[in-house]
């Protein structure tokens, strides 16, 4: 990734291993994402609706949320997330299509997240505009005024993991990417999607500033920040791009998603195709 950035964008200092850019505009991303991103596949990207919300894992945020749990030391973290895992490896007996006694380690637990299961894992795609769809697709409150899209070089990542491993360190803090086989989890294939596993006691973010290697050349993470106010516009550029929940959500979850971001976006639902089906008349039916 190239390290010149025009100056039109705000971009704070680089502070161990990580960047971050503050754009006014969705345009001013979408330049610098094809201008900086063009020739580097090193980096995966997540959105996140909030730019103060932290990139740790559901099972990390669960603990946090109970008292009893949250002051737990990370090797007794390790034992409760064992113990969930076997508790779900039982739970799914006669309810998959994929064998339990088959989907084991990672795989399961990338099974488990598809359908809700709190995890150490978190989800990554390999296309930036697809993660900046995650950040702007979902509207609640509170909301912060701007929306992230985070992007880690997970080489460099796992690089620096190896040689934790080469020294004997604890493998409770190592971070590593892969991408599960699963057959029962068709949106993974069309999101270009891909799993990090993550220690449960610290965020990833944290994590980075932790671990840097002071003699890499180029940043580990970065936090590229567009305005909330830029939502329409940006999903309007996306779907434009043929990204949206038809694509994101290949099932009748996203066909109906899909419909109702339409009743709200003017125009949004401009490839569906012509004619339109029969209107079917409103009220009872004889």
């Amino acid at each position: 990734m190239s390290n010149e950035v025009d100056r039109e964008w705000q971009k704070e200092n680089t502070e161990n291993g990580i960047r971050t850019v503050t754009f006014g505009s969705w345009m001013q991303f979408q330049e610098y994402i094809n201008t900086q991103f063009i020739h580097d596949s090193e980096y995966v990207f997540r959105g996140h609706r909030c730019d103060n919300w932290l990139l740790e894992p559901t099972l990390s945020r669960l603990i946090k949320a109970q008292p009893h749990l949250a002051s737990l030391p990370s090797e007794k973290l390790n034992d409760l997330a064992e113990r969930h895992y076997f508790d779900f490896q039982y739970a799914i007996r006669g309810r998959s299509r994929e064998q339990s006694q088959e989907m084991v380690g990672d795989y399961l637990w990338a099974l488990g997240q598809h359908y809700g299961l709190a995890t150490p894992l978190l989800d990554w795609t390999n296309s930036p505009f697809l993660a900046a769809f995650f950040a702007f697709v979902e509207n609640g409150e509170p909301q912060t005024e701007y929306r992230v899209i985070y992007a880690i070089a997970k080489e460099m990542v796992e690089q620096r993991c190896k040689q934790f491993r080469s020294k004997g360190n604890n493998e409770a803090e190592f971070v590593y990417f892969f991408s599960p086989l699963s057959q029962e989890n068709p949106r993974l294939v069309n999101q270009g999607g891909l799993f990090s596993r993550c220690p449960l006691h610290i965020d990833l973010e944290t994590w980075v500033r932790k671990y840097h290697d002071e003699a890499w050349e180029v940043p580990v993470l970065l936090k590229l920040r567009i305005p909330n106010l830029e939502r329409d516009v940006c999903l309007r550029s996306l779907s434009r791009m043929n990204i949206n929940h038809l694509t994101a959500f290949p099932d009748l979850f996203g066909a109906s998603q899909f419909c109702n971001m339409a009743t709200s976006l003017k125009g949004y639902s401009h490839h569906l195709g012509r004619p339109r089906p029969a209107r079917l008349r409103l009220g009872r039916t004889s």
